[in-house]
Protein backbone atom coordinates (compact mmCIF):
# COMPACT_ATOMS: atom_id res chain seq x y z
CA UNK A 1 0.00 0.00 0.00
CA UNK A 2 3.22 2.12 0.81
CA UNK A 3 4.38 1.88 -2.42
CA UNK A 4 1.12 2.86 -3.98
CA UNK A 5 1.08 6.03 -2.65
CA UNK A 6 4.79 6.40 -2.91
CA UNK A 7 4.00 5.49 -6.78
CA UNK A 8 0.86 7.88 -7.00
CA UNK A 9 2.42 10.83 -5.32
CA UNK A 10 5.57 10.98 -7.51
CA UNK A 11 3.34 10.67 -10.73
CA UNK A 12 0.43 12.95 -9.13
CA UNK A 13 2.84 15.74 -7.46
CA UNK A 14 4.04 17.04 -10.64
CA UNK A 15 0.94 16.83 -13.16
CA UNK A 16 -0.71 18.90 -10.08
CA UNK A 17 2.26 21.62 -10.12
CA UNK A 18 1.95 21.54 -13.84
CA UNK A 19 -1.49 21.85 -14.39
CA UNK A 20 -1.99 24.77 -11.54
CA UNK A 21 0.52 26.61 -13.74
CA UNK A 22 -1.38 25.81 -16.73
CA UNK A 23 -4.36 26.89 -15.16
CA UNK A 24 -3.03 30.24 -13.81
CA UNK A 25 -1.77 30.66 -17.72
CA UNK A 26 -4.97 29.66 -19.13
CA UNK A 27 -7.27 32.27 -16.85
CA UNK A 28 -5.01 35.08 -17.53
CA UNK A 29 -4.91 34.17 -20.77
CA UNK A 30 -8.81 34.11 -21.12
CA UNK A 31 -9.40 36.76 -18.69
CA UNK A 32 -7.17 38.95 -22.05
CA UNK A 33 -9.35 37.07 -24.88
CA UNK A 34 -12.41 37.80 -22.84
CA UNK A 35 -12.18 41.77 -22.89
CA UNK A 36 -10.87 41.08 -26.43
CA UNK A 37 -13.90 39.59 -27.41
CA UNK A 38 -16.35 41.99 -25.29
CA UNK A 39 -14.39 45.10 -27.88
CA UNK A 40 -14.73 42.50 -31.12
CA UNK A 41 -18.06 41.60 -30.57
CA UNK A 42 -18.90 45.66 -29.52
CA UNK A 43 -17.42 46.91 -32.48
CA UNK A 44 -19.02 43.71 -35.00
CA UNK A 45 -22.27 45.34 -33.39
CA UNK A 46 -21.56 48.88 -34.52
CA UNK A 47 -20.79 47.59 -38.03
CA UNK A 48 -24.09 46.06 -38.09
CA UNK A 49 -26.06 49.25 -37.14
CA UNK A 50 -23.74 51.66 -38.91
CA UNK A 51 -25.56 51.80 -42.47
CA UNK A 52 -28.99 53.09 -40.46
CA UNK A 53 -27.29 56.54 -39.07
CA UNK A 54 -25.49 57.01 -42.14
CA UNK A 55 -28.60 58.51 -44.24
CA UNK A 56 -28.83 61.87 -44.28
CA UNK A 57 -32.64 61.49 -44.55
CA UNK A 58 -32.70 59.20 -41.33
CA UNK A 59 -36.16 58.63 -40.12
CA UNK A 60 -35.21 59.06 -36.20
CA UNK A 61 -38.22 58.61 -34.98
CA UNK A 62 -38.62 54.69 -37.24
CA UNK A 63 -34.87 53.67 -35.75
CA UNK A 64 -35.67 55.08 -32.10
CA UNK A 65 -38.77 52.40 -32.31
CA UNK A 66 -36.68 49.85 -33.44
CA UNK A 67 -33.25 50.69 -31.13
CA UNK A 68 -35.90 51.39 -28.36
CA UNK A 69 -36.47 47.67 -28.53
CA UNK A 70 -33.20 46.16 -28.41
CA UNK A 71 -32.22 48.60 -25.54
CA UNK A 72 -35.28 46.90 -23.53
CA UNK A 73 -34.44 43.22 -24.03
CA UNK A 74 -30.66 43.32 -24.40
CA UNK A 75 -29.58 46.54 -22.88
CA UNK A 76 -27.62 48.03 -25.48
CA UNK A 77 -27.68 51.42 -25.69
CA UNK A 78 -27.46 53.48 -29.06
CA UNK A 79 -26.42 56.88 -28.70
CA UNK A 80 -25.40 59.57 -32.24
CA UNK A 81 -23.70 62.54 -31.38
CA UNK A 82 -23.00 65.59 -33.77
CA UNK A 83 -19.56 66.62 -34.26
CA UNK A 84 -20.57 69.93 -31.46
CA UNK A 85 -21.68 67.16 -28.96
CA UNK A 86 -25.10 67.28 -28.99
CA UNK A 87 -27.04 64.06 -29.04
CA UNK A 88 -29.65 63.40 -31.53
CA UNK A 89 -30.50 60.11 -30.72
CA UNK A 90 -30.90 57.80 -27.85
CA UNK A 91 -32.07 54.47 -27.63
CA UNK A 92 -32.32 54.25 -23.49
CA UNK A 93 -34.62 57.50 -22.70
CA UNK A 94 -37.75 58.76 -24.22
CA UNK A 95 -37.36 59.96 -27.34
CA UNK A 96 -39.17 63.72 -26.22
CA UNK A 97 -36.41 64.03 -23.63
CA UNK A 98 -33.17 63.29 -26.08
CA UNK A 99 -32.77 67.01 -26.77
CA UNK A 100 -32.99 67.64 -22.78
CA UNK A 101 -29.78 65.72 -22.59
CA UNK A 102 -26.44 67.40 -21.48
CA UNK A 103 -23.46 68.12 -24.18
CA UNK A 104 -21.25 64.74 -24.58
CA UNK A 105 -18.80 66.52 -26.28
CA UNK A 106 -16.14 66.07 -23.97
CA UNK A 107 -16.92 62.24 -22.96
CA UNK A 108 -13.68 60.06 -22.81
CA UNK A 109 -15.01 57.81 -25.90
CA UNK A 110 -16.16 60.76 -28.08
CA UNK A 111 -13.05 62.72 -27.46
CA UNK A 112 -11.32 59.51 -28.77
CA UNK A 113 -13.60 59.03 -31.96
CA UNK A 114 -12.03 62.69 -32.92
CA UNK A 115 -9.18 61.87 -31.91
CA UNK A 116 -8.41 58.35 -33.49
CA UNK A 117 -11.39 57.58 -35.37
CA UNK A 118 -12.59 55.48 -32.43
CA UNK A 119 -12.35 54.49 -29.10
CA UNK A 120 -13.46 52.61 -25.73
CA UNK A 121 -13.95 54.03 -21.88
CA UNK A 122 -15.28 52.54 -18.68
CA UNK A 123 -16.89 55.06 -16.34
CA UNK A 124 -20.13 55.91 -14.39
CA UNK A 125 -22.80 56.95 -16.41
CA UNK A 126 -25.11 59.81 -14.56
CA UNK A 127 -27.89 59.50 -17.32
CA UNK A 128 -28.33 54.95 -16.10
CA UNK A 129 -27.25 55.42 -12.60
CA UNK A 130 -24.21 52.82 -13.39
CA UNK A 131 -21.04 51.39 -14.58
CA UNK A 132 -21.21 51.06 -18.19
CA UNK A 133 -18.85 50.45 -21.20
CA UNK A 134 -18.66 52.83 -24.03
CA UNK A 135 -17.90 52.39 -28.03
CA UNK A 136 -17.72 55.46 -29.89
CA UNK A 137 -16.74 55.84 -33.89
CA UNK A 138 -17.11 58.86 -36.04
CA UNK A 139 -19.29 58.08 -39.31
CA UNK A 140 -18.48 59.44 -42.25
CA UNK A 141 -21.35 61.93 -42.31
CA UNK A 142 -19.31 63.44 -39.05
CA UNK A 143 -21.61 62.59 -36.55
CA UNK A 144 -20.49 60.12 -34.02
CA UNK A 145 -21.94 56.79 -33.52
CA UNK A 146 -21.90 55.18 -29.82
CA UNK A 147 -22.79 52.33 -28.23
CA UNK A 148 -22.85 50.65 -24.68
CA UNK A 149 -23.28 47.66 -22.54
CA UNK A 150 -24.08 47.89 -18.62
CA UNK A 151 -20.71 46.99 -17.17
CA UNK A 152 -22.97 44.55 -14.37
CA UNK A 153 -24.28 42.70 -17.80
CA UNK A 154 -20.37 42.25 -18.59
CA UNK A 155 -19.33 41.20 -15.95
CA UNK A 156 -22.57 38.36 -15.05
CA UNK A 157 -20.95 36.98 -18.34
CA UNK A 158 -17.28 37.24 -17.47
CA UNK A 159 -18.53 35.03 -13.97
CA UNK A 160 -20.37 32.94 -15.70
CA UNK A 161 -16.83 32.14 -18.22
CA UNK A 162 -15.35 31.69 -15.02
CA UNK A 163 -17.57 29.46 -13.22
CA UNK A 164 -17.19 27.07 -16.10
CA UNK A 165 -13.97 27.44 -15.94
CA UNK A 166 -14.34 26.51 -12.28
CA UNK A 167 -15.95 23.32 -12.69
CA UNK A 168 -13.76 22.12 -15.76
CA UNK A 169 -10.58 22.38 -13.32
CA UNK A 170 -12.31 20.12 -10.97
CA UNK A 171 -13.05 17.41 -13.21
CA UNK A 172 -10.02 17.30 -14.63
CA UNK A 173 -8.67 17.44 -11.54
CA UNK A 174 -10.37 14.41 -10.17
CA UNK A 175 -10.18 12.59 -13.71
CA UNK A 176 -6.42 12.98 -13.05
CA UNK A 177 -6.15 11.59 -10.05
CA UNK A 178 -7.96 8.45 -10.85
CA UNK A 179 -6.12 8.19 -13.70
CA UNK A 180 -2.85 8.05 -12.03
CA UNK A 181 -4.08 5.75 -8.99
CA UNK A 182 -5.16 3.29 -11.91
CA UNK A 183 -1.58 3.93 -13.62
CA UNK A 184 -0.16 3.10 -10.21
CA UNK A 185 -2.07 0.01 -9.11
CA UNK A 186 -1.21 -1.21 -12.48
CA UNK A 187 -3.92 -3.61 -12.22
CA UNK A 188 -5.41 -2.78 -15.44
CA UNK A 189 -2.68 -2.08 -17.97
CA UNK A 190 -2.26 -4.71 -19.77
CA UNK A 191 -6.33 -4.97 -20.90
CA UNK A 192 -6.29 -1.35 -21.85
CA UNK A 193 -3.65 -1.64 -24.11
CA UNK A 194 -5.70 -4.95 -25.60
CA UNK A 195 -8.66 -2.53 -25.81
CA UNK A 196 -6.55 0.30 -27.47
CA UNK A 197 -5.94 -1.98 -30.30
CA UNK A 198 -9.63 -3.18 -30.73
CA UNK A 199 -10.51 0.47 -30.62
CA UNK A 200 -7.80 1.98 -33.30
CA UNK A 201 -8.63 -0.92 -35.41
CA UNK A 202 -12.25 -0.19 -35.33
CA UNK A 203 -12.06 3.50 -35.78
CA UNK A 204 -9.64 3.08 -38.53
CA UNK A 205 -6.81 5.01 -36.78
CA UNK A 206 -2.74 4.68 -36.73
CA UNK A 207 -1.96 2.13 -34.54
CA UNK A 208 0.69 1.91 -32.34
CA UNK A 209 1.22 -1.91 -31.20
CA UNK A 210 2.62 -1.83 -27.88
CA UNK A 211 4.88 -4.54 -26.03
CA UNK A 212 3.63 -7.08 -23.33
CA UNK A 213 5.48 -8.70 -20.43
CA UNK A 214 3.26 -11.29 -20.33
CA UNK A 215 4.21 -14.34 -22.90
CA UNK A 216 0.13 -15.28 -23.63
CA UNK A 217 -0.89 -10.77 -24.18
CA UNK A 218 2.03 -10.86 -25.61
CA UNK A 219 1.16 -13.92 -28.33
CA UNK A 220 -2.55 -12.06 -28.50
CA UNK A 221 -1.41 -8.74 -29.35
CA UNK A 222 0.80 -10.45 -32.51
CA UNK A 223 -1.70 -12.51 -33.73
CA UNK A 224 -3.94 -9.06 -33.80
CA UNK A 225 -0.82 -7.32 -35.42
CA UNK A 226 -0.72 -10.17 -38.05
CA UNK A 227 -4.62 -9.59 -38.80
CA UNK A 228 -4.24 -6.30 -38.61
CA UNK A 229 -1.41 -5.94 -41.57
CA UNK A 230 -3.48 -8.21 -43.40
CA UNK A 231 -6.85 -6.09 -43.37
CA UNK A 232 -4.20 -3.30 -43.98
CA UNK A 233 -2.70 -4.60 -46.75
CA UNK A 234 -5.76 -5.55 -48.42
CA UNK A 235 -7.84 -2.32 -47.74
CA UNK A 236 -5.11 -0.59 -49.48
CA UNK A 237 -5.08 -2.57 -52.37
CA UNK A 238 -9.08 -2.03 -52.88
CA UNK A 239 -8.13 1.47 -52.45
CA UNK A 240 -5.77 1.07 -55.11
CA UNK A 241 -8.44 -0.22 -57.92
CA UNK A 242 -11.13 2.11 -56.70
CA UNK A 243 -8.90 5.27 -57.07
CA UNK A 244 -8.15 3.56 -60.93
CA UNK A 245 -11.86 3.23 -61.41
CA UNK A 246 -12.53 6.62 -60.31
CA UNK A 247 -10.32 8.24 -62.48
CA UNK A 248 -11.18 5.95 -65.60
CA UNK A 249 -14.57 6.66 -65.10
CA UNK A 250 -13.80 11.42 -64.57
CA UNK A 251 -12.13 11.20 -67.61
CA UNK A 252 -15.21 9.97 -69.62
CA UNK A 253 -17.52 12.53 -70.45
CA UNK A 254 -20.53 10.37 -70.55
CA UNK A 255 -22.84 9.86 -67.02
CA UNK A 256 -22.06 6.18 -65.77
CA UNK A 257 -23.17 4.80 -62.98
CA UNK A 258 -22.60 0.95 -61.45
CA UNK A 259 -25.56 -0.96 -59.57
CA UNK A 260 -25.86 -3.93 -58.14
CA UNK A 261 -28.63 -6.56 -59.27
CA UNK A 262 -31.04 -4.88 -56.64
CA UNK A 263 -30.23 -1.75 -58.08
CA UNK A 264 -28.61 -0.21 -55.17
CA UNK A 265 -26.19 2.16 -55.85
CA UNK A 266 -22.17 1.05 -56.14
CA UNK A 267 -20.56 3.75 -57.81
CA UNK A 268 -20.55 6.91 -60.44
CA UNK A 269 -18.61 9.88 -61.47
CA UNK A 270 -19.22 13.02 -61.33
CA UNK A 271 -20.60 13.27 -64.54
CA UNK A 272 -23.99 11.52 -63.98
CA UNK A 273 -24.17 13.38 -60.39
CA UNK A 274 -24.34 16.43 -62.64
CA UNK A 275 -26.66 15.95 -64.73
CA UNK A 276 -29.29 14.76 -62.79
CA UNK A 277 -28.50 16.79 -59.70
CA UNK A 278 -28.21 13.69 -57.21
CA UNK A 279 -25.88 12.31 -54.48
CA UNK A 280 -26.58 8.59 -54.23
CA UNK A 281 -25.82 6.47 -50.88
CA UNK A 282 -23.71 3.56 -51.25
CA UNK A 283 -25.83 -0.07 -50.70
CA UNK A 284 -28.72 2.08 -51.02
CA UNK A 285 -31.58 1.96 -54.20
CA UNK A 286 -30.67 4.16 -56.38
CA UNK A 287 -34.49 5.55 -56.60
CA UNK A 288 -34.74 6.41 -53.26
CA UNK A 289 -31.59 9.21 -53.96
CA UNK A 290 -34.18 10.96 -56.77
CA UNK A 291 -36.34 13.46 -55.82
CA UNK A 292 -37.31 15.19 -58.77
CA UNK A 293 -40.68 13.17 -60.30
CA UNK A 294 -39.86 13.45 -63.54
CA UNK A 295 -36.53 12.07 -63.34
CA UNK A 296 -37.53 9.43 -61.18
CA UNK A 297 -40.25 8.29 -63.81
CA UNK A 298 -37.55 8.33 -66.71
CA UNK A 299 -35.13 6.35 -64.47
CA UNK A 300 -37.67 3.96 -62.98
CA UNK A 301 -38.64 3.07 -66.90
CA UNK A 302 -34.77 2.42 -67.53
CA UNK A 303 -34.46 0.34 -64.91
CA UNK A 304 -37.05 -1.63 -65.83
CA UNK A 305 -36.16 -2.36 -69.14
CA UNK A 306 -32.78 -2.33 -69.13
CA UNK A 307 -32.22 -1.91 -72.76
CA UNK A 308 -30.40 0.71 -74.80
CA UNK A 309 -32.29 3.93 -75.90
CA UNK A 310 -33.14 7.80 -76.25
CA UNK A 311 -34.77 9.31 -73.44
CA UNK A 312 -35.82 12.69 -72.58
CA UNK A 313 -35.00 14.23 -69.46
CA UNK A 314 -35.38 18.39 -68.37
CA UNK A 315 -35.45 18.99 -72.10
CA UNK A 316 -32.16 17.20 -73.14
CA UNK A 317 -32.35 14.13 -75.01
CA UNK A 318 -29.97 11.35 -73.74
CA UNK A 319 -28.35 8.21 -75.08
CA UNK A 320 -28.62 5.17 -72.59
CA UNK A 321 -26.66 2.04 -72.53
CA UNK A 322 -27.52 -0.46 -70.10
CA UNK A 323 -25.43 -3.44 -69.82
CA UNK A 324 -25.53 -6.36 -67.32
CA UNK A 325 -21.90 -8.06 -65.82
CA UNK A 326 -22.61 -11.17 -63.57
CA UNK A 327 -24.45 -9.64 -60.57
CA UNK A 328 -23.85 -5.76 -61.54
CA UNK A 329 -25.58 -3.20 -63.78
CA UNK A 330 -24.06 -0.78 -65.48
CA UNK A 331 -25.84 2.19 -66.95
CA UNK A 332 -24.04 4.55 -69.68
CA UNK A 333 -25.92 8.22 -70.11
CA UNK A 334 -24.41 10.24 -73.33
CA UNK A 335 -25.90 13.87 -73.61
CA UNK A 336 -26.44 13.96 -77.55
CA UNK A 337 -28.90 17.39 -76.92
CA UNK A 338 -26.18 18.85 -78.96
CA UNK A 339 -25.93 16.39 -81.53
CA UNK A 340 -29.96 16.58 -82.12
CA UNK A 341 -29.80 20.06 -82.58
CA UNK A 342 -26.62 20.33 -84.58
CA UNK A 343 -27.63 17.80 -87.09
CA UNK A 344 -31.15 20.26 -87.01
CA UNK A 345 -29.24 23.10 -87.35
CA UNK A 346 -27.95 21.48 -90.55
CA UNK A 347 -30.80 20.32 -92.06
CA UNK A 348 -32.14 23.87 -91.56
CA UNK A 349 -28.99 25.56 -92.61
CA UNK A 350 -28.70 23.55 -96.03
CA UNK A 351 -32.78 24.54 -96.31
CA UNK A 352 -32.37 28.01 -95.86
CA UNK A 353 -29.18 28.42 -98.38
CA UNK A 354 -31.43 26.32 -100.97
CA UNK A 355 -34.40 28.66 -100.72
CA UNK A 356 -32.38 31.94 -100.57
CA UNK A 357 -30.22 31.28 -104.14
CA UNK A 358 -32.79 29.76 -105.19
CA UNK A 359 -34.21 33.41 -106.05
CA UNK A 360 -31.34 34.84 -107.72
CA UNK A 361 -30.36 31.70 -109.26
CA UNK A 362 -33.60 31.60 -111.36
CA UNK A 363 -33.80 35.09 -112.47
CA UNK A 364 -30.08 34.63 -113.77
CA UNK A 365 -31.41 31.75 -115.72
CA UNK A 366 -34.61 33.22 -116.52
CA UNK A 367 -33.28 36.73 -118.10
CA UNK A 368 -30.42 34.59 -120.22
CA UNK A 369 -32.58 32.31 -121.25
CA UNK A 370 -35.04 34.99 -122.58
CA UNK A 371 -31.91 37.15 -124.35
CA UNK A 372 -30.54 34.02 -126.05
CA UNK A 373 -34.11 32.98 -127.60
CA UNK A 374 -34.61 36.09 -128.71
CA UNK A 375 -32.90 37.25 -131.22
CA UNK A 376 -35.76 39.71 -131.95
CA UNK A 377 -35.58 41.91 -129.01
CA UNK A 378 -35.12 45.43 -129.01
CA UNK A 379 -32.00 47.19 -127.33
CA UNK A 380 -34.02 48.73 -124.93
CA UNK A 381 -35.02 45.71 -123.28
CA UNK A 382 -31.90 43.48 -123.43
CA UNK A 383 -30.45 46.79 -121.90
CA UNK A 384 -33.25 46.03 -119.31
CA UNK A 385 -32.73 42.32 -118.73
CA UNK A 386 -28.91 42.87 -118.74
CA UNK A 387 -29.71 45.11 -115.76
CA UNK A 388 -31.82 42.73 -114.17
CA UNK A 389 -29.13 39.78 -114.54
CA UNK A 390 -26.01 42.23 -113.07
CA UNK A 391 -28.90 43.16 -110.34
CA UNK A 392 -29.37 39.51 -109.52
CA UNK A 393 -25.52 38.89 -110.00
CA UNK A 394 -25.17 41.23 -107.30
CA UNK A 395 -27.51 39.88 -104.82
CA UNK A 396 -26.21 36.27 -105.73
CA UNK A 397 -22.50 37.56 -104.84
CA UNK A 398 -23.37 39.47 -101.62
CA UNK A 399 -25.91 36.66 -100.34
CA UNK A 400 -22.51 33.99 -100.75
CA UNK A 401 -20.54 36.54 -98.83
CA UNK A 402 -22.57 36.89 -95.54
CA UNK A 403 -23.13 33.22 -95.91
CA UNK A 404 -18.83 33.09 -95.78
CA UNK A 405 -18.79 36.16 -93.32
CA UNK A 406 -21.05 34.27 -91.01
CA UNK A 407 -19.23 30.90 -91.37
CA UNK A 408 -16.43 32.87 -90.44
CA UNK A 409 -17.51 34.32 -87.38
CA UNK A 410 -18.86 30.71 -86.21
CA UNK A 411 -15.94 28.72 -86.24
CA UNK A 412 -14.17 30.73 -83.92
CA UNK A 413 -12.88 28.64 -81.22
CA UNK A 414 -9.29 30.57 -79.25
CA UNK A 415 -8.69 33.94 -78.38
CA UNK A 416 -6.78 37.07 -79.12
CA UNK A 417 -5.84 40.43 -77.87
CA UNK A 418 -8.27 43.44 -79.36
CA UNK A 419 -6.47 46.21 -81.24
CA UNK A 420 -7.03 49.66 -80.20
CA UNK A 421 -9.16 51.53 -83.17
CA UNK A 422 -9.22 55.61 -83.77
CA UNK A 423 -12.69 56.16 -84.08
CA UNK A 424 -12.11 59.43 -85.75
CA UNK A 425 -10.88 57.32 -88.91
CA UNK A 426 -13.73 54.85 -88.40
CA UNK A 427 -16.20 57.97 -89.00
CA UNK A 428 -14.72 59.61 -92.02
CA UNK A 429 -14.58 56.41 -93.42
CA UNK A 430 -17.79 55.99 -92.57
CA UNK A 431 -19.17 59.21 -94.24
CA UNK A 432 -16.84 58.73 -97.15
CA UNK A 433 -19.43 55.40 -97.62
CA UNK A 434 -22.73 57.00 -97.17
CA UNK A 435 -22.06 60.36 -98.61
CA UNK A 436 -24.17 59.38 -101.63
CA UNK A 437 -26.83 57.53 -99.31
CA UNK A 438 -30.51 58.08 -100.09
CA UNK A 439 -30.86 59.11 -95.92
CA UNK A 440 -28.40 61.25 -94.11
CA UNK A 441 -26.32 59.18 -91.78
CA UNK A 442 -25.14 61.36 -88.47
CA UNK A 443 -22.23 59.98 -86.16
CA UNK A 444 -22.13 60.47 -82.70
CA UNK A 445 -18.94 59.03 -81.16
CA UNK A 446 -18.79 59.96 -77.89
CA UNK A 447 -15.20 57.76 -77.32
CA UNK A 448 -11.93 58.87 -79.12
CA UNK A 449 -10.43 55.38 -79.17
CA UNK A 450 -12.15 51.88 -78.10
CA UNK A 451 -10.47 48.69 -78.04
CA UNK A 452 -12.14 46.15 -80.22
CA UNK A 453 -11.09 43.88 -83.53
CA UNK A 454 -11.43 46.53 -86.54
CA UNK A 455 -13.23 44.23 -89.47
CA UNK A 456 -15.97 43.20 -86.11
CA UNK A 457 -16.11 47.11 -85.72
CA UNK A 458 -17.04 47.58 -89.51
CA UNK A 459 -19.06 44.65 -89.45
CA UNK A 460 -21.46 45.60 -87.15
CA UNK A 461 -21.93 49.59 -87.87
CA UNK A 462 -22.37 49.01 -91.71
CA UNK A 463 -24.69 45.88 -91.52
CA UNK A 464 -26.87 47.86 -88.68
CA UNK A 465 -26.71 51.42 -91.07
CA UNK A 466 -27.23 49.30 -94.60
CA UNK A 467 -30.75 47.48 -92.73
CA UNK A 468 -31.97 51.49 -90.98
CA UNK A 469 -31.43 53.03 -95.16
CA UNK A 470 -32.83 49.52 -96.65
CA UNK A 471 -35.59 49.14 -94.05
CA UNK A 472 -36.74 52.82 -92.65
CA UNK A 473 -39.07 55.28 -94.28
CA UNK A 474 -37.16 58.42 -92.22
CA UNK A 475 -34.47 60.70 -93.68
CA UNK A 476 -32.38 60.02 -91.00
CA UNK A 477 -30.02 57.30 -89.42
CA UNK A 478 -28.58 58.00 -86.04
CA UNK A 479 -25.13 56.52 -84.76
CA UNK A 480 -23.39 56.40 -81.51
CA UNK A 481 -20.66 55.15 -79.42
CA UNK A 482 -20.13 55.69 -75.79
CA UNK A 483 -18.92 53.56 -72.71
CA UNK A 484 -20.86 52.94 -69.70
CA UNK A 485 -19.84 50.49 -66.59
CA UNK A 486 -16.97 49.36 -68.31
CA UNK A 487 -18.77 48.42 -71.43
CA UNK A 488 -18.81 49.72 -75.25
CA UNK A 489 -22.12 50.33 -76.08
CA UNK A 490 -23.00 50.75 -79.79
CA UNK A 491 -26.70 52.38 -80.48
CA UNK A 492 -28.10 52.93 -84.18
CA UNK A 493 -31.34 54.86 -84.82
CA UNK A 494 -33.51 55.18 -87.29
CA UNK A 495 -37.34 56.61 -87.98
CA UNK A 496 -39.65 54.04 -88.56
CA UNK A 497 -41.34 52.16 -88.96
CA UNK A 498 -40.78 50.11 -85.61
CA UNK A 499 -40.50 46.30 -85.80
CA UNK A 500 -43.00 44.86 -84.22
CA UNK A 501 -42.66 42.82 -80.71
CA UNK A 502 -43.30 39.52 -82.50
CA UNK A 503 -40.54 40.00 -85.01
CA UNK A 504 -38.50 41.47 -82.63
CA UNK A 505 -37.79 37.62 -81.12
CA UNK A 506 -36.76 36.46 -84.97
CA UNK A 507 -35.04 39.55 -86.47
CA UNK A 508 -31.43 37.65 -85.66
CA UNK A 509 -32.19 34.61 -87.15
CA UNK A 510 -30.48 33.53 -90.35
CA UNK A 511 -32.47 34.26 -93.29
CA UNK A 512 -35.29 36.07 -91.51
CA UNK A 513 -36.80 39.46 -92.89
CA UNK A 514 -39.58 41.20 -92.25
CA UNK A 515 -39.28 42.89 -95.24
CA UNK A 516 -43.34 42.68 -95.79
CA UNK A 517 -44.05 44.96 -92.90
CA UNK A 518 -41.88 47.03 -92.61
CA UNK A 519 -40.69 47.82 -96.78
CA UNK A 520 -42.44 45.54 -99.38
CA UNK A 521 -40.17 46.79 -102.15
CA UNK A 522 -36.61 45.87 -100.62
CA UNK A 523 -35.47 42.58 -99.33
CA UNK A 524 -31.92 41.73 -97.77
CA UNK A 525 -30.40 38.36 -97.55
CA UNK A 526 -31.17 37.90 -94.30
CA UNK A 527 -27.46 37.57 -92.53
CA UNK A 528 -26.79 40.77 -91.75
CA UNK A 529 -28.39 40.67 -87.91
CA UNK A 530 -27.17 37.34 -88.00
CA UNK A 531 -23.64 38.57 -88.33
CA UNK A 532 -23.88 41.32 -85.55
CA UNK A 533 -25.51 39.06 -82.78
CA UNK A 534 -22.27 36.88 -83.63
CA UNK A 535 -19.66 39.70 -83.61
CA UNK A 536 -21.34 40.26 -79.79
CA UNK A 537 -21.37 36.58 -78.83
CA UNK A 538 -17.71 36.69 -79.94
CA UNK A 539 -16.83 39.44 -76.99
CA UNK A 540 -19.56 37.65 -74.13
CA UNK A 541 -21.54 40.85 -75.16
CA UNK A 542 -25.34 41.11 -75.84
CA UNK A 543 -27.69 43.09 -78.84
CA UNK A 544 -30.58 44.43 -78.16
CA UNK A 545 -33.86 45.55 -79.84
CA UNK A 546 -36.17 48.52 -78.66
CA UNK A 547 -38.61 50.74 -79.82
CA UNK A 548 -36.75 54.50 -79.88
CA UNK A 549 -38.60 57.62 -78.34
CA UNK A 550 -39.24 58.51 -82.15
CA UNK A 551 -41.55 55.78 -83.06
CA UNK A 552 -38.40 53.74 -84.44
CA UNK A 553 -36.06 51.03 -83.97
CA UNK A 554 -33.17 51.23 -81.49
CA UNK A 555 -30.56 48.29 -81.93
CA UNK A 556 -28.08 48.22 -79.30
CA UNK A 557 -24.70 46.60 -79.49
CA UNK A 558 -22.86 46.15 -75.35
CA UNK A 559 -19.93 44.65 -75.61
CA UNK A 560 -17.73 44.52 -72.22
CA UNK A 561 -14.82 47.23 -72.76
CA UNK A 562 -12.38 44.19 -71.19
CA UNK A 563 -13.00 41.14 -72.24
CA UNK A 564 -11.08 38.68 -74.82
CA UNK A 565 -12.40 37.77 -78.14
CA UNK A 566 -12.45 34.41 -79.78
CA UNK A 567 -10.16 33.75 -82.54
CA UNK A 568 -10.22 31.02 -86.08
CA UNK A 569 -8.87 27.99 -85.75
CA UNK A 570 -6.99 28.17 -88.74
CA UNK A 571 -6.09 32.29 -88.76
Amino acid sequence: MKLFFKTLALILLPILIVFLISYSLLKNSMDSSFEKYIKTDTKAKFEMIKHDFINKNINRKKLYKLYSNIYKKTFLRITLIKPNGKVIFDSSIPFKEIDKLENHKYRPEVQKAFKNGNGFSERFSKTKKMFMLYYAKILPNGNILRISYPLTYIKKVKKGFESGLYIVFFLTLLMITLISALIARKLSFPIQKLNYIVDAIKSGKNIHFPKFKDENLSKAAALIYDIYKAMESKQKEVEIEKQKLDNILEFIEEGVVLLSGELSYIHSNAKFNAMFNIQPETNKNILSSIKDHEILAVFSEILEKRKDAIVKIKDRNYKVYCKNLDEYLLVVFDDVEEKIQYEYFKSELVGNISHELKTPISSLSAYAETLLINDDLDSKTQKEFIKKIYESSIRLSSLLNDIIELHRLENFAMRQNRDEIDLDVIKKELQELYKNSNKTVYLDFKEKKIKIIREHLMSVLTNLIDNAIKYSTGNGVYVKIEKSNSKIHIVVDDEGPAIEGKERERIFERFYTCSKSRNKQKSGSGLGLSIVKHISFLYQGVVKLKQNPAGGNRFIVIIPDNSTVKQKVSE
